[in-house]
């Protein structure tokens, strides 16, 4: 099993906006159907959050309820398509797993829309997965196996966090940690401020540098 430093999983999150040229070495990367995603040598999925117009029609606006089954989950993950989702976040992780083919990543990072999607695409692969700033993108509270891999940073005042909230049914996949912005200044959703604020959580907890801890790999 990978372990990752949650420094490192936050730098590269912040690089992935950046593109290949500041990236690891990349095994292989995702133009087509807009949801951006890389696969580093390592195995390691990075998948960026929204970046492009399209991004919000495609995804993030389609907030309307379907199962796993809809959005075309049907004989992938059993699971996964029982449950109900935010329609958008379903594809877009529907869209990165066809990019992947048959290749299985080592750890999965994700901010933002890339975080939904990595929430999901955590569950179906069973892998170590950290996202920042994370939505909500299943509705219902019934637990879904695989959902102990997933860990999602997200600032207690971060707008993006907020919306569908638990009050209209909707919930993060697996363990979150509040965040409290490090500086004063700027977007808190943006990934300079994620980094930071992790950087002062993990100053505060030294026993969170890593996911997943020690104690379960």
């Amino acid at each position: 099993m990978k372990r990752l430093d949650l420094m490192t999983a936050a730098e590269l999150a912040r690089l992935s906006y950046i593109g290949p040229s500041v990236l690891p070495p990349l095994k292989d990367r995702n133009t087509k159907g807009g949801a951006q995603a890389y696969l580093l040598r390592d195995d390691v999925l990075v998948i960026p959050g929204t970046n492009e117009p399209s991004d919000w029609s495609d995804y993030n606006l389609k907030a309307f309820l379907a199962t796993g089954a809809q959005v075309g989950w049907s004989g992938i993950n059993p699971g996964i398509a029982a449950a109900r989702w935010h329609f958008g976040f379903a594809l877009h992780a529907l869209q990165v797993l066809i990019f992947l083919e048959q290749r299985r990543p080592s750890f999965i990072i994700g901010h933002s829309l890339g975080a939904a999607s990595a929430q999901i695409l955590g569950l179906h692969f069973q892998v170590p997965t950290v996202t920042f700033a994370a939505p909500r993108p299943a509705y219902g509270a019934t637990p879904i196996p695989g959902e102990g891999w997933m860990m999602n940073y997200v600032h207690t005042d971060d707008v993006i966090g907020l919306i569908l909230g638990e009050g209209a049914g909707f919930r993060r996949i697996g363990s979150v940690r509040g965040l409290i912005p490090a500086t004063a200044t700027g977007s808190v959703h943006n990934m300079a401020q994620y980094k930071a604020a992790v950087a002062k959580r993990i100053t505060e907890r030294p026993s969170e540098t890593h996911w997943p801890p020690l104690a379960q790999v």
